[in-house]
């Protein structure tokens, strides 16, 4: 079955981009000249999605605002940054059908994905979680990526990504063998932010899945862990044709202020406008 629908998951607290995210939400926060979630949609929109969800906290009117107040069109003509102001919004350029769901309680990712089910109708889709950014490549994204394996495959896909030792206990980290092609491999297990000396292995799940129906009936049956959240690592565990392909898209976690730093800088450095006065800086500020 063709995947034509996208869930992102953007109700989280944002507790690691306190105190910026207390009043504006995590996945409104810019990386360089649009929010974050932007990047999500337009990777979705990209990848053939025409049905996005996106869930937000019950508290949250800001993200629903932005995807749904019609811009005035008498702006589509003008530019900003050489840019026409409306080449900005892909979400009106290929409008998809957004839908806000609200997420009346923050139990955790598989809660977030249980408020989607009826959105989903029975059909298989895509996850892209809201504090994720995954540059395309030549014109490729991450997202396409996973549905070219989902269509070859049939099965549900991860997306891992080898990441250094000192950060492997911040993510979901696979065991798994491998498949004949090198990039792609048949997972096994996942063990949820292990002491780096007991990890399977360096690849880490980085928030983009291909999941099928059955996982809500999956995450049902899941008992909440010890702070009341139900994990979709969890219930990924019990699931067991998972399929995990390493991608070598250039990928920030921004919910963390470190990289979302980082993808600032390097996102800025690739803008033909913004390039130049990034230069100048680093010249000006003595750095290498």
């Amino acid at each position: 079955m063709k995947i034509t629908k996208a869930i992102i998951p953007a109700a989280g607290f944002g507790f690691r981009m306190y105190p910026i995210s207390k009043a504006v939400p995590k996945a409104l926060i810019p990386v360089v000249d649009r929010p974050a979630i932007q990047y999500i949609v337009d990777e979705a929109i990209n990848a053939g999605c025409t049905d996005i969800a996106i869930i937000v906290s019950k508290e949250d009117v800001a993200i629903e605002k932005y995807f749904t107040t019609n811009i005035d069109y008498k702006f589509h003509t003008k530019t900003h940054n050489g840019i026409k102001i409306i080449e900005y919004y892909s979400f009106l350029v290929k409008p998809p059908k957004i839908t806000i769901i609200k997420q009346n309680n923050q139990y955790g990712l598989g809660e977030a994905l249980l408020c989607a089910e009826n959105f989903c109708n029975g059909e298989p889709f895509v996850v892209l979680l809201g504090d994720t950014i995954c540059l395309p490549e030549n014109n490729k994204s991450c997202t396409s990526q996973m549905i070219e394996t989902y269509n070859k495959y049939n099965r549900p896909v991860i997306v891992v990504k080898s990441i250094p030792n000192d950060k492997l206990r911040d993510y979901g980290i696979i065991e798994y063998n491998r498949p004949t092609s090198t990039s792609e491999l048949n997972i096994t297990d996942i063990v949820e932010k292990p002491n780096p000396n007991e990890a399977p292995s360096n690849l880490a799940i980085i928030g983009r899945y291909v999941l099928f129906p059955e996982i809500f009936a999956v995450l049902k049956s899941i008992e909440p862990d010890k702070n009341g959240e139900i994990q979709l690592t969890a219930a990924l565990r019990k699931i067991k044709d998972n399929i995990g392909i390493i991608t070598e898209f250039k990928y920030y976690d921004i919910g963390n202020i470190r990289s979302w730093h980082r993808s600032n800088f390097e996102i800025a450095l690739n803008n033909p406008v913004l390039y130049e006065d990034y230069i100048s800086m680093i010249k000006e500020n003595n750095l290498k």
